[in-house]
């Protein structure tokens, strides 16, 4: 199945209704590894899915590294940054009726 905007939206979203969830502490914290993996797979599909944007526009790939917690590896960004970057990932993917 070919990646849609429209799916690549919906996961996109997802990460900000989820962070919107958090406390204003827990967005300060650093989500594990396999959450940046999951937001890295989400760039990468948006990458496929809209071409056409320049990609000086899109955020960078969040940065993983290994740690004795998080089952072994940590992001060096945190949810509100990873919001962040998936609202950048929304504003660039054309919305779809």
């Amino acid at each position: 199945m070919p990646v849609t905007v429209q799916h690549v939206r919906s996961l996109a979203e997802s990460f900000v209704q989820s962070t919107e969830k958090l406390t204003a502490k827990e967005r300060e914290q650093r989500p594990s590894g396999a959450y940046g993996n999951n937001f890295n797979n989400v760039l990468h599909l948006a990458k496929e899915a809209a071409p056409q944007i320049d990609d000086r526009l899109w955020p960078k790939p969040v940065e993983v590294y290994e740690v004795a917690f998080h089952d072994g590896s940590c992001t060096r960004s945190r949810y509100s940054e990873l919001e962040t970057y998936a609202r950048q990932i929304l504003s660039l993917l054309p919305q779809t009726t």
